[in-house]
């Protein structure tokens, strides 16, 4: 009986494991997170640049949809900087994983919302066929993509939102306005090579969010796993000996590796050199 209740446990399939993403240490988190709200400077620069070119536009054509694009860009833009300050009066990457959630949802929220309003600035500027504003305002979406990519990488899934917000509805209407008829050759065909090349550019600039979110997130838990192991001890289960001492502590910050060789040529632990007082200060 015993042998039949094995054979049978071995013939039933084993339904595979879910993979599921790996939960970021709070730490790391707290790492990753800082970077989205030290962006003052960046937003104030390329939201001056949108109204700059949407200005331009606006000054040739005289669209109220322009006119209304700029006036929502401004608010957007205001209530990022405003979010960002408030952010750090509360107490920054230090408050409660909880409120730090809340506040990445509305960076991503406004930060997709701002994509949007960049979107419908191509999209109006495509319904015609003049090539300087096409100029201009896709410009911008590269400007904008990189930004993202350069600075947002810690986050994924803002990267992903935000340039599918900003990327998508551009081609698209790309495709359109190489569909409509124009008499210069081969109008359609660079507009529509000029979707295709957009979305490409977006489709690489993923990949390289996800090899510099890995990096970023192997080198900080690397980095607070050696900041753990040099205060306590493994073995005792104690403060090490470096916290302790005062003077070795700021040893330890300042030289995080110290490696002596002996005059026979052979390599000793930096706690022996430091014993003897030979660690270089």
């Amino acid at each position: 009986m015993e042998r039949r209740a094995q054979a049978s446990a071995a013939g039933t399939p084993v339904a595979p494991r879910r993979r599921t993403a790996p939960v970021l240490p709070d730490a790391v988190y707290r790492d990753l997170l800082s970077t989205l709200f030290t962006m003052t400077m960046p937003i104030i620069g390329f939201g001056i640049l949108y109204v700059v070119v949407g200005l331009l536009i606006y000054r040739k054509w005289q669209d109220g949809i322009i006119l209304g694009l700029i006036v929502a860009a401004v608010l957007v833009t205001a209530v990022r900087i405003v979010m960002i300050a408030r952010f750090n009066q509360a107490g920054g990457v230090r408050q409660d994983i909880e409120l730090l959630h809340r506040w990445e949802r509305r960076h991503i929220l406004l930060t997709c919302l701002f994509a949007l309003l960049l979107a419908g600035l191509n999209v109006r500027a495509l319904m015609t066929h003049q090539p300087l504003i096409h100029v201009a305002t896709l410009s911008l979406v590269f400007t904008f993509g990189a930004g993202i990519v350069s600075r947002n990488a810690s986050r994924p899934l803002l990267c992903i939102l935000s340039l599918g917000c900003c990327v998508l509805p551009t081609a698209f209407a790309m495709m359109l306005h190489a569909a409509s008829k124009y008499d210069e050759p081969l109008h359609g065909e660079f507009f529509a090579f000029e979707a295709l090349l957009l979305l490409v550019v977006a489709a690489m600039s993923l990949s390289s969010v996800r090899h510099l979110f890995h990096a970023a997130v192997e080198h900080l838990t690397m980095k607070h796993d050696l900041a753990q192991l040099a205060r306590f001890d493994p073995l005792s289960r104690s403060s090490s000996s470096i916290v302790k001492n005062p003077t070795c502590s700021r040893m330890a910050i300042h030289i995080p590796i110290a490696v002596g060789v002996s005059g026979a040529g052979k390599v000793q632990h930096p706690m022996r050199i430091w014993k003897r007082g030979n660690l270089p200060m």
